[in-house]
């Protein structure tokens, strides 16, 4: 069971926007109102936001800037999130940078934060050059973890390649994910697919969930091209 406040995070190209997307849709589906806030500053191409009539169409209460503002950031929208944050019984989901700078947005609400006990999930895509290895996803940790002044609470592995991703990319991916996981002394609570990926998996090799979900958040430039590796730019 998920917290009623869930922060997502990890660097770019994790795919944490994606996933937080796609459960805030999952929750609304389900009959669970449910908030969702855009908090990544550092990435202004590849934003939930960019999915926000998605979002406000199924009944999720996306808070951002309105009108002309939409791309805008934090001071227009920090008295609507605070709000939110202080309310013990709204259903949040929170998209956040996932270095030192982006979740640094994080501190502008950290006893907020403490006071709501947040899960805080660190997206891991294996795929990614500097999150390739138990030491760099440590090195993430760390930054991380100073930059919001919390604590993260359980990693997701996502390790992905987008269109040239296979069960055997997810399995070795899951794999440096998890050592990670077992000396940063986390749980690992899901490991992430596509729908496609997900039905050929062996949830038995997994000691955890296996998430699937559906791709919303495009480029919007296209796509790369294909034998291009480690450049995934799902977000």
């Amino acid at each position: 069971m998920m917290t009623r406040k869930t922060v997502f995070t990890g660097h770019f190209g994790s795919g944490k926007s994606e996933i937080a997307v796609n459960l805030a849709l999952k929750e609304s589906a389900a009959g669970t109102p449910a908030h969702f806030i855009d908090l990544d500053i550092v990435k202004p191409y590849f934003r939930s936001r960019m999915v926000r009539n998605l979002l406000l169409s199924t009944g999720v209460h996306m808070i951002i800037p309105s009108g002309e503002h939409v791309f805008a950031d934090l001071p227009i929208v920090m008295p609507q999130i605070k709000t939110i944050l202080q309310d013990p019984q709204a259903r949040v989901f929170l998209d956040v940078a996932g270095d030192s700078d982006g979740c640094r947005v994080l501190s502008s609400f950290h006893e907020i934060l403490l006071a709501a006990d947040p899960e805080l999930m660190l997206v891991v895509n294996a795929s990614r050059p500097r999150t390739e290895d138990v030491a760099g996803n440590m090195k993430m940790l760390d930054e991380i973890q100073a930059g919001a002044r919390l604590k993260v609470t359980a990693i997701v592995a996502n390790t992905h390649l987008m269109d040239e991703t296979t069960p055997a990319v997810v399995e070795d991916g899951f794999g440096i994910t998890a050592e990670f996981a077992k000396q940063a002394g986390l749980p690992v609570k899901w490991v992430v697919a596509k729908k496609d990926i997900a039905g050929a998996l062996v949830a038995a090799r997994f000691p955890c969930p296996i998430l699937e979900i559906e791709t919303y958040i495009r480029p919007p430039f296209g796509y790369r091209p294909q034998g291009l590796r480690r450049s995934s730019i799902v977000v």
